[in-house]
């Protein structure tokens, strides 16, 4: 093989490796979004409430509304991997009766991050999924 062939067959290569890696996708850096939840699993929310979360670093803290009372937790990120940690789930404890339901579905909502292990924003919408990749939360932008 000629000098010149040698150095194009090389010189392609290097621009298949770029074009390879420039096609891979980071996951999105979270820190300083803030998200309105959507779905629950496979459920809208009740009419009338509200979840929501906020990514905040330096730590790495996830805070909002979890539909009646406030939360605060600590979250690990790797790349697109998440881990919420339920040991430190801090949450107010205030009752709220209206709208039915509410309380279930804050418990609910609470019980889920903590299943959380990997995210995606797809079609600008921020997807968390379980370790079977299932979309669990779906948050539209604020």
């Amino acid at each position: 093989m000629k000098p010149r062939d040698v150095y194009r067959t090389l010189m392609a290569l290097a621009l298949g490796v770029i074009l390879l890696l420039s096609a891979c996708q980071q996951a999105p850096d979270l820190a300083g979004s803030d998200w309105n939840l959507v779905r629950l699993r496979d459920d809208p929310l009740i009419a009338g409430t509200t979840i929501t979360a906020e990514f905040i670093v330096g730590p790495w803290i996830i805070e909002g509304s979890a539909g009646c009372n406030s939360y605060q937790a600590i979250y690990d990120r790797d790349g697109d991997q998440i881990r919420i940690d339920a040991d430190a789930i801090v949450v107010e404890e205030e009752i709220c009766e209206q709208p039915e339901g509410i309380m279930e579905q804050e418990q609910a909502y609470l019980e889920t991050l903590t299943a959380v292990r990997r995210y995606r924003v797809e079609d600008n919408q921020l997807q968390m999924l379980d370790g079977a990749g299932n979309s669990i939360l779906i948050y539209d932008p604020q």
